[in-house]
């Protein structure tokens, strides 16, 4: 008899051990100064912050048969099959590329976001330029690459967030494409600061013709004024803004947008060079890129027209943030770049969709 109660006592001594040992370990893990924050669920769906409208968007639609499709408005679309994205960023960055791996928040913000959009049959390029100050959900992951929650924020933050190289490039992929409704982006190419100037020297100075006033940004470039960039006006033209000015940065999108479309329009004498000029010309950037893209696919961007006509921006409206979370003044204010998620909708479907059947 005497045996059976201590079984029981132990059994119960044993079970309250365990139980102090869970709960203690819990309590370590959300202390932690690398997983506190706003943390929310990482596995909710994009759709569920979507702006309800009267025509809604709707999930793919899958068969086996045919590809997968859209219903928008009434009518049935697919993806454009013509069609390859790549992500460009530029990061806040200089010298030579981070190591994977390397600490939180080293790796440099994305000052720079366009979503290149290649059309191989008609050998056309196109771009759509999406803020840095896009508010949206951003990952957060740990020493094992690993999302372990997610807080809102300007989309700039997310390579940051990442675990640098290569990692953080993907981190921006994921997140971008969940902004665009799940668009599929094939490649990434970012670049750091120090690239600028060597992208100038590849193509022997960019040649602009300013259609508004910049000489805040530098004197020499004046309205109505045609130059052609050494390699620090251009880094300064693509890179610099004032900060402490609220919405500098639509003032650069409309400089890096301006560069951009030189910058493609003087590429085109690539054509006509070799191979082994071509490859050197942009050897040189390699130490200042990560990219999932070979030279030679790089290359080829040569080869096709850049058409300005379709160069677009996220819709949606700049708001400046005075108040945080709780309702408290900051000392510093935010700039918030918020979508139109309908206009959003109708962009992508005339971007990258096409009518099923036709």
């Amino acid at each position: 008899m005497n045996k059976s109660k201590n079984r029981i006592l132990y059994i119960i001594i044993s079970a309250f051990l365990g139980l102090t040992i869970i709960t203690l370990l819990a309590f370590l893990l959300l202390t932690r100064p690398d997983v506190q924050g706003n943390i929310t669920n990482p596995e909710s769906t994009f759709y569920s912050y979507v702006t309800p409208v009267e025509e809604p968007w709707s999930p793919p639609q899958e068969d086996d048969d045919r590809p997968e499709t859209i219903w928008f408005q009434g009518q049935e679309y697919m993806l454009n099959p013509n069609f390859t994205n790549i992500l460009f960023m530029g990061i806040d960055d200089r010298g030579e590329v981070r190591p994977e791996g390397g600490a939180v928040r080293q790796a440099g913000q994305a000052d720079a976001i366009m979503l290149i959009t290649l059309c191989e049959s008609q050998e056309i390029a196109k771009v759509l330029h999406i803020s840095r100050d896009l508010m949206t959900d951003i990952e957060m992951y740990n020493l094992a690459h690993q999302v372990y929650g997610s807080f809102h924020g300007q989309l700039a933050l997310q390579h940051a967030r990442g675990r640098g190289g290569h990692h953080s490039s993907v981190a921006m992929v994921t997140t971008v494409s969940r902004v665009l409704y799940d668009i599929p982006i094939h490649d990434y190419l970012a670049l750091n600061i120090d690239s600028i100037a060597l992208l100038n020297e590849v193509v022997g100075g960019v040649t602009i013709t300013f259609e508004n006033d910049y000489t805040h940004v530098d004197p020499a470039f004046i309205e109505g004024e045609t130059i052609t960039m050494t390699d620090r006006q251009a880094e300064r033209f693509v890179q610099w803004r004032d900060i402490n000015v609220l919405g500098s940065n639509e003032d650069r999108l409309d400089r890096q947008q301006t560069f951009i479309l030189a910058f493609f329009q003087s590429l085109g004498y690539l054509r006509n060079e070799s191979i082994e000029t071509q490859t050197e010309a942009f050897g040189n950037l390699q130490p200042f890129m990560t990219t999932s893209l070979s030279i030679e696919d790089i290359i080829s961007f040569s080869r096709h027209d850049f058409d300005d006509t379709q160069t677009e921006r996220l819709p949606g409206e700049l708001v400046h943030q005075l108040t945080d979370a709780d309702g408290e003044y900051r000392d510093y204010v935010y700039s918030e770049f918020h979508v139109d998620e309908l206009a959003l909708q109708v962009l992508i479907i005339n971007r990258f969709f096409v009518l099923y059947g036709e």
